[in-house]
């Protein structure tokens, strides 16, 4: 396996404006995988943008950062009429993950966070926008909010509002695929993003769990496709997440929300 020749289809692949912000590491280990696949470097080329629109391309319909940023940054400065709640709520809305978590906010945290008490460390695992929620979750100070996604540019959003509202700019673009968070955390969170991580890597959950250092995993699916159709999706995941978690030494608490399932996963291993 050539590396100069991967990293040259790395390059030709992020030429893409499409993917052009997608973390260079995730790219790489895509291209790595397809080339033993196919022969052409324009087969595996597009072989990787196929299995990078699989991943995100679905939830990204060119997101303005720039525009979200102002919204946020006027409603706190007093030049729009809008609180920063709102302004929140409506940045969020522009993802279909948080959008669909908008109606349960009030609830969302509070109902996770009465079993795992108020952590002290959180690792949000391809958070997407969940930043945005963190008004949500009544954190103290000193809570440390750390964030993982692969898109640098929404990963520079990230920073910037966590700045906004007086926290450690602590997200990172990262493939936790290759390279999982060796930090110790309270919680974690991993919401809705369970098959997106498992068509990449069969048994990644299972990985995850093993060997992630945390108090509580929390990990969530929808209970809706992106149409809006249920589909009996909910029994069809709960199936899939115990199948994962088969044989390991865990307490797992369910919540059911009206668009989310939710499982809160306590590592006994935890020391």
């Amino acid at each position: 396996m050539d590396h100069q020749q991967i990293t040259d289809l790395v390059k030709i692949v992020k030429s893409s404006p499409k993917y052009h912000a997608i973390c260079p590491d995730i790219v790489y280990r895509i291209v790595r995988d397809n080339f033993g696949r196919y022969k052409k470097n324009q087969q595996i080329v597009q072989a990787t943008k196929r299995k990078l629109h699989q991943i995100c391309g679905a939830f990204d319909a060119g997101a303005n950062y720039q525009k979200f940023y102002r919204t946020l940054q006027e409603s706190l400065s007093g030049s729009s009429k809008m609180s920063f709640k709102n302004a929140c709520r409506t940045v969020m809305s522009s993802h279909a993950s948080t959008r669909e978590r908008l109606p349960l906010l009030d609830d969302f945290y509070s109902q996770i966070f009465r079993y795992t008490g108020e952590p002290e460390t959180i690792l949000d695992l391809a958070n997407g926008l969940n930043a945005l929620s963190i008004p949500w979750m009544n954190l103290s100070r000193q809570t440390q909010y750390r964030a993982y996604d692969i898109d640098e540019r929404l990963v520079t959003f990230t920073n910037q509002y966590l700045e906004l509202i007086h926290r450690e700019p602590l997200a990172f673009a990262q493939d936790i695929i290759e390279h999982l968070p060796a930090i110790r955390a309270d919680v974690v969170f991993f919401l809705k993003s369970f098959t997106t991580f498992e068509r990449q890597v069969a048994g990644f959950t299972r990985r995850l769990i093993e060997t992630i250092d945390c108090r509580f995993l929390v990990v969530s699916f929808p209970v809706k496709s992106l149409g809006g159709k249920q589909k009996g999706m909910a029994e069809n995941y709960e199936a899939l997440f115990f199948d994962a978690v088969e044989g390991l030494d865990l307490h797992i608490e369910k919540i059911s929300f009206s668009a989310e399932l939710v499982y809160i996963i306590a590592k006994s291993a935890y020391k």
